[in-house]
């Protein structure tokens, strides 16, 4: 995927930085590597970690595609709540959330490209949209609110 869209990518996963030839692979492959300590040290680590990145990318478990579970991320939520898009692999969620514009979805290789180039074309109005995700569908009020008379 970085290849094909020539845009940089981490992946924050468990390594050992003396693998010259592991490091090397991610990296001929577009990937940069990130040791899970430090985005995770702490809350303002990964608040840090969040609002440095240009957005977030992620691929669901084949369970939840399969299953159509409406799945989503808490890690989403904090993209979308930092102002960040998000590029997620489609569980279902997009029969009760609006996508295309701040949360992008992808159902293979090929859509996951164009959703980064997407993102890329105007990036500043999924940023703004992604904001606007987080406050209407995941604020505080509105989901323990709902919660809460569900209950």
């Amino acid at each position: 995927l970085p290849r094909a869209t020539d845009r940089p990518f981490q992946v924050v996963m468990l390594y050992d930085p003396r693998d010259y030839v592991q490091v090397q692979d991610w990296a001929a492959r577009g990937w940069h590597l990130v040791d899970p300590v430090i985005p995770s040290a702490d809350t303002g680590a990964f608040q840090d970690f969040v609002r440095g990145s240009a957005a977030e990318f992620s691929v669901a478990k084949d369970g939840y595609v399969l299953g159509r579970s409406a799945w989503f991320s808490d890690r989403s939520v904090w993209y979308l709540a930092s102002s960040r898009p998000v590029i997620l692999q489609d569980t279902g969620f997009s029969r009760h959330l609006p996508v295309r514009t701040g949360l992008l979805t992808f159902s293979n290789p090929g859509e996951a490209a164009e959703a980064v180039q997407r993102l890329g074309r105007d990036f500043s109005l999924h940023v703004r949209k992604a904001a606007s995700i987080a406050r209407e569908y995941f604020e505080a009020g509105r989901v323990l609110k709902h919660l809460l008379e569900r209950v």
